[in-house]
């Protein structure tokens, strides 16, 4: 199945239609209409909007199948930190060639969901 079509199924059982949430993600309607009919991998750009407003939609089953539709709050939470560490590291090596600011980041995010889940 296509990350597209996950993504109809997703926004079907979400129960928004795709211009509701084109208008809630503020992206035109017919680029949803294009990610839902393509082939081709939705932009992590798109996800990433898609998960503000839908904050327990599971970025991992979109993207390859993998898991469950949506996620209990906790599970979210932790996925969405991993997934902040690898954006970062992927499309910052920059900031994070200097191995002390990828460790201080991932102290702090752990800290930060230590301090939530008391």
């Amino acid at each position: 199945m296509t990350q597209g079509k996950r993504l109809q199924i997703l926004i079907k059982q979400s129960l928004y239609t795709q211009k509701a949430l084109a208008e809630k993600i503020n992206v035109d309607p017919n680029y949803i209409s294009i990610l839902v009919n393509s082939s081709k991998p939705i932009p992590d750009s798109f996800k990433y909007k898609l998960k503000n407003e839908m904050p327990n939609a599971n970025l991992k089953w979109i993207t390859d199948g993998k898991g469950q539709m949506f996620l209990p709050s906790y599970e979210n939470e932790n996925i969405l930190l991993t997934e902040l560490v690898n954006l970062i590291t992927n499309n910052h090596t920059s900031l994070l060639k200097i191995e002390k600011y990828k460790i201080w980041f991932t102290m702090e995010a752990d800290k930060y969901f230590q301090n939530k889940k008391v």
